[in-house]
């Protein structure tokens, strides 16, 4: 049974592996949703040496944060994860990302961190699993809630201006549909 779980599981995983094309994905829609959503950090992350490639995040995408939690925590997150792809986005997993930027982002941008104080900073506050599961999830949670808000704002703007013949032009950026799409 464990075997065949762990075979379920990196067939799920092998795109984020070097011979995949995933990981690229997840740093370019990573970058859209900082730079969308927390323009000061995304300014930060661009002024303290570019490190907007997202490079740092590549552990928690590699294996969906398995090493970044407590033991019962990634169970936890997983299973949010693995639900999210059916009930609301295959790409969940970059909002729980997105999340652990946002619980610490204030120390970041007091500490203005460039790109080796974040690699530290993350490593060693998820290696030493200080991170709170609730509060992850709960900020994932928040982000795709307002992600799918926009996104319906979108449609029904969208489609209010064919119904009364007018184009309508909404303040969003043209990479947000595609950073949330599921």
């Amino acid at each position: 049974m464990a075997y065949s779980c762990f075979t379920e599981l990196m067939k799920r995983m092998n795109q984020n592996f070097p011979h995949g094309g995933a990981m690229d994905t997840h740093f370019a829609n990573m970058r859209s949703l900082i730079q969308i959503l927390d323009s000061e950090i995304f300014e930060l992350m661009h002024q303290n040496g570019d490190y907007t490639h997202f490079y740092f995040c590549y552990r928690w995408f590699l294996l969906d944060l398995k090493r970044e939690l407590v033991y019962d925590d990634v169970f936890a997150v997983w299973e949010t994860i693995w639900a999210a792809k059916d009930a609301s986005s295959s790409h969940f997993v970059l909002f729980i990302a997105l999340a652990l930027v946002e619980v610490y982002r204030d120390i970041i941008l007091e500490n203005n961190m460039d790109f080796t104080d974040i690699i530290k900073f993350f490593n060693g506050k998820l290696s030493n699993n200080e991170s709170t599961i609730h509060s992850v999830v709960c900020g994932a949670l928040k982000v795709w809630n307002f992600s799918t808000s926009i996104s319906v704002l979108k449609k029904c703007l969208h489609a209010l201006g064919k119904m009364i013949g007018v184009c309508v032009l909404y303040p969003f950026n043209s990479k947000l549909s595609a950073t949330f799409s599921s």
